[in-house]
């Protein structure tokens, strides 16, 4: 399997209600928004990632794919409440370091379309993914399986591997991605190291 539930019970509650009241943070940054990119109908809040504004004045954002520094987005002191949730999952895997960390926002009906991810932080950190709203119907997808997951749970993934996110439910999906540098579990989310 690509996936495996590593954690849950968090409290999302706080972070729901701080997104519903800042409606304006969605797609500030449009960096996966593009007409053919899997994410088309899909929003972002962005955390924490590279810095965007070489890419905005540019137009070439494939400098985000290198080992370059990330930083804090205004987003997050617009939304402390994220800060809880990331040490949660920080604390669970043991973290080394926290990489890039995004809210993604799917509308009813709404599709990510098959895709891998690559490039430096892809390859480099692992991710996990903690469902903030999320209602029978929204799937996250593998070949090996789908995550039907309830809001709080934290889901370790393999992002090398193809992945989509189907919302078949009546209400917004809405997901935190926080990627880490770890090691005590594999990309799957399978225990690799006993010690702790």
């Amino acid at each position: 399997m690509a996936f495996n539930k590593i954690g849950g019970g968090l409290n999302v509650e706080p972070l729901k209600k701080a997104v519903s009241e800042n409606p304006n943070l969605w797609g500030q940054i449009p960096f996966r928004l593009y007409d053919d990119s899997p994410h088309r109908e899909s929003s972002d809040i962005w955390i924490k990632c590279q810095d965007i504004k070489k890419g905005l004045e540019t137009g070439n954002f494939s400098y985000f794919a290198d080992d370059v520094p990330i930083i804090w987005y205004p987003a997050s002191q617009e939304l402390p409440e994220v800060f809880d949730l990331i040490g949660a999952v920080s604390v669970l895997v043991e973290s080394i370091e926290i990489g890039v960390v995004l809210i993604t926002h799917l509308p009813p009906g709404g599709k990510i379309y098959k895709h891998k991810d690559d490039g430096f932080h892809a390859e480099n950190y692992d991710k996990y993914f903690v469902p903030i709203n999320n209602k029978d119907g929204a799937k996250f997808c593998f070949d090996s399986g789908d995550i039907e997951p309830q809001e709080g749970d934290v889901w370790a993934f393999d992002n090398n591997v193809d992945h989509w996110v189907e919302n078949n439910s009546d209400e917004e999906r809405i997901a935190l991605i926080v990627c880490i540098r770890q090691n005590k579990y594999d990309r799957r989310g399978i225990l690799c190291r006993q010690d702790s």
